[in-house]
């Protein structure tokens, strides 16, 4: 079985929120590596690394509100069932009892519970990528590391080749 994988030009965008305001981070800008200069690549490297940490952990914690945000709006939407204060409706417009399941479908199709629901999800996605910037910012270094020996030997083989 052959898998065939299409990138998007999305794909390679990560939309956040920072400081109230909406960035877009392309990976591929973020991953490369300027072998014309590699001091400036050494020393900026672990300020990235630690920039995109932080934003993942921001991110994850404004998942972790919308989820706390969506179970206290199921607990409160199941409440006020259980209690009578909030009446669904049949199709001849007369109150009907739920079952447990029943609450549970009716949280499912609620507009307010879906709207936080897909936030989370969106969040989720958010967080994925940056997990996996985070991780190509360890394998970045591992290059810059490689590419920085290579650059030194292709330094010595060229002194040498003039007899320094």
């Amino acid at each position: 079985m052959k898998l065939k994988f299409e990138a998007n030009e999305e794909d390679f965008i990560i939309d956040v929120i920072i400081g109230g305001k909406k960035e877009s981070i392309d990976i591929r800008e973020v991953t490369k590596i300027n072998d014309d200069n590699l001091v400036q690549e050494f020393t900026q490297q672990p300020s990235w690394y630690a920039y995109y940490s932080a934003l993942l952990a921001d991110q994850e914690h404004r998942k972790a509100e919308k989820t706390r945000d969506l179970e206290m709006k199921k607990s409160e939407i199941s409440l006020k069932v259980r209690k009578g204060e909030l009446k669904i409706l049949a199709n001849d417009h007369k109150p009907i009892k739920l079952t447990e399941a029943g609450i549970i479908d009716y949280l499912r199709t609620n507009k307010k519970v879906q709207i936080l629901a897909d936030e989370i999800g969106e969040l989720d996605t958010i967080c994925k990528k940056l997990k996996s910037l985070v991780s190509a910012s360890v394998q970045r270094k591992d290059m810059l590391i490689q590419l920085g020996m290579f650059k030194r030997e292709e330094l010595k083989q060229i002194l040498m080749n003039k007899g320094m």
